[in-house]
């Protein structure tokens, strides 16, 4: 029987100034969603969208202070780590707004 591991590691950073990013978390989550995409898609813009998505969900349950995140999605492997993408964006509690 086949042992499938979807296993991700999320590291948020918040920026603190424009050379200065700080490590406050780092989310492990047991998720095959990155491992799909949707239909209109480049595989590199799902990992965004659905990290955004992600990160949404986990600053609005830890109560994270409002401003800019950095998210950095990294598939993890018995014997490697791939970073999928960085996200970054203003976070404030009602919603994510695009910060490029």
């Amino acid at each position: 029987m086949p042992t499938w591991n979807y296993l991700h590691h999320l590291e948020y950073r918040r920026e603190l100034s424009k050379y200065e990013r700080v490590l406050l978390y780092i989310e492990t989550a047991e998720d095959h969603g990155f491992c799909f995409h949707k239909k209109g898609m480049s595989r590199t813009q799902w990992h965004e969208h659905y990290t955004r998505l992600c990160a949404a969900d986990f600053l609005d349950r830890k109560a994270a202070d409002p401003g800019i995140w950095l998210v950095t999605t990294v598939r993890v492997l018995p014997d490697k780590r791939t970073p999928l993408c960085t996200v970054r964006f203003r976070w404030t509690p009602e919603r994510i707004i695009d910060k490029n």
